[in-house]
């Protein structure tokens, strides 16, 4: 991506959030004596120099500031508050003796938090003003692979901005360790080829906000932001928002017609769910320049067949409520049982119409952790075979002899599954031919408990010999008739004999 650097001009405006460990106050240590040579006229507020704006490495670092006059105070009270809260009882106050400064703490600071510091001169018992407190972050920097992508918070999803210039802020949920610092970029297209502006900021503050107008009225922005370390960044999540500077904006209003099918995230992939206690949330991307939706439509089911499988044995949810407006996400207000494989898809609403649904999507649920290994990994996909009057076939194998109902699902087609006594460990699913030349996902679901066998892929060839098929003379009646290189000779003596032989 192209990417322009704003560091100078850039005016930091919040705080990082780090939840302290603290309980108790921390005892003030003996002061120092120094030389006391200043007069009380000559009292006045130290000079703070650093850290400020940077990260350091040691929990006890060394602090640096100057007094501005030609003389040396009898000590000076130093504090450090996290997250700049001076009046927290977890404050760290150090006395440190005239001439002593550099001055190395201590005690020691909370890893990975954000602190503010100043100091204040002393001269008998009257201590003059404090310093200005700059601010500073306690390592350990995050590695490269322990990066989290940064969770984005302002402009918010779907926001009406009316600012030229707004604060971009977001929040990193890593606590054990801190980026060396972020980058930002806000475009006007969903590829970011039109910038309008992007930056890395001097160390691991979570907002960013400049005196520089970059936006433009009644236009469409999307905004990413990523931690970064060592020059390698972390994943990241896109959002948008609209401007409106005087309210007469008319584009943000959708069609029906302009609806376009939102883009999954998570849970995906067959991904295994966990949370029982703090229930997940669906979550999805709607990213379409026309318009932000009112709200969405969610389905979630045990099935793979969403039109026809009764709710009372699935799961529908339902966001039409407006309190959700466009946000892409949804509690899981209903707790799905344990050890299942789930199917779910959404789409979006304007009014009560609501547009194409999303791909669908796979997770399975594991609240205890005992549900052991997925099936997924046992059952293997062995070959595929073209078949006569425009039908194809897969073959499943398993570990043991399949007993149960199963359907395939081959490129969102379903595709109906038979054993066949000559070869018990396999499987073969017939449906309609697709396009030749093409690599299409498959998936096989036991339809007694819902749960995903099989999650992969296959090419469409059928120029390939299918040699992994059984011979002929192994395969039932149902088996045969599937096979164009097979016939079906019937046994006259009792209904359903016979025997199958090569065409």
């Amino acid at each position: 991506m192209k990417s322009h650097r704003l560091l100078p001009t850039l005016l930091i405006g919040s705080f990082i959030l780090i939840t302290s460990s603290c309980n108790a106050p921390i005892p003030i240590p003996i002061p120092t004596p120094g030389p006391g040579n200043c007069t009380l006229s000559q009292l006045v507020a130290p000079q703070a120099h650093s850290p400020s704006n940077e990260l350091v490495l040691s929990l006890q670092p060394s602090i640096q500031w100057f007094y501005p006059e030609d003389c040396e105070p009898d000590a000076y009270q130093l504090e450090l508050a996290e997250n700049g809260d001076f009046n927290s009882p977890s404050t760290l106050v150090e006395f440190v003796g005239g001439g002593q400064v550099p001055w190395t703490l201590t005690q020691s600071l909370q890893p990975a938090t954000l602190y503010q510091w100043r100091v204040a001169a002393e001269i008998g018992s009257s201590t003059g003003d404090y310093s200005p407190s700059p601010a500073f972050w306690t390592g350990p920097v995050c590695n490269t692979g322990a990066l989290n992508t940064p969770l984005l918070i302002d402009p918010p999803y779907g926001a009406i901005v009316q600012d030229d210039s707004p604060e971009l802020s977001w929040e990193y949920s890593n606590t054990s360790c801190l980026p060396e610092g972020y980058h930002f970029e806000v475009a006007s297209d969903y590829q970011f080829s039109n910038l309008k502006i992007s930056g890395d900021g001097p160390g691991p503050w979570t907002s960013f906000e400049t005196a520089v107008p970059f936006l433009d009225d009644c236009g469409l922005y999307y905004w990413w932001v990523a931690a970064q370390t060592a020059g390698v960044m972390s994943e990241h999540n896109l959002s948008l928002f609209y401007t409106d500077f005087t309210g007469n904006c008319s584009q943000f209003s959708c069609d029906s017609t302009e609806l376009a099918p939102p883009d999954l995230v998570y849970p995906i992939g067959g991904q295994t769910v966990t949370d029982l206690g703090d229930p997940f949330r669906y979550q999805w991307e709607y990213l379409d320049p026309a318009c932000i939706p009112d709200g969405y439509y969610i389905e979630v089911y045990s099935g793979t067949d969403f039109a026809s499988t009764p709710v009372g044995q699935g799961m529908a949810l339902d966001s039409r409520d407006p309190g959700w407006g466009p946000l892409p996400e949804l509690p899981a207000y209903v707790i799905l049982p344990d050890c299942m494989t789930f199917h779910w898809h959404v789409a979006a609403l304007q009014g009560p119409e609501m547009g194409p649904f999303s791909s669908e999507a796979t997770f399975t649920t594991d609240y205890s952790g005992a549900c052991g290994t997925p099936s997924a990994q046992e059952v293997s996909l062995i070959s595929m075979a073209c078949l006569e009057d425009e039908r194809m076939m897969v073959t499943f194998e398993f570990p043991e002899v399949p007993d149960g109902a199963y359907r395939a699902m081959v490129d969102g087609r379903v595709f109906n599954c038979q054993t066949s006594s000559g070869v018990p460990h396999r499987l073969f699913c017939i449906g309609a031919m697709l396009q030749e030349d093409i690599l299409v996902p498959v998936q096989l679901e036991d339809q007694n408990s819902g749960a995903l066998l099989f999650d992969g892929e296959i090419s469409i060839l059928c120029e390939q010999e299918p040699d992994d098929l059984p011979v002929c003379s192994t395969l039932d009646m149902t088996a045969c008739y599937a096979r164009s290189d097979c016939d079906w000779t019937s046994d006259l003596t009792h209904a359903g004999g016979g025997f199958c032989s090569p065409h």
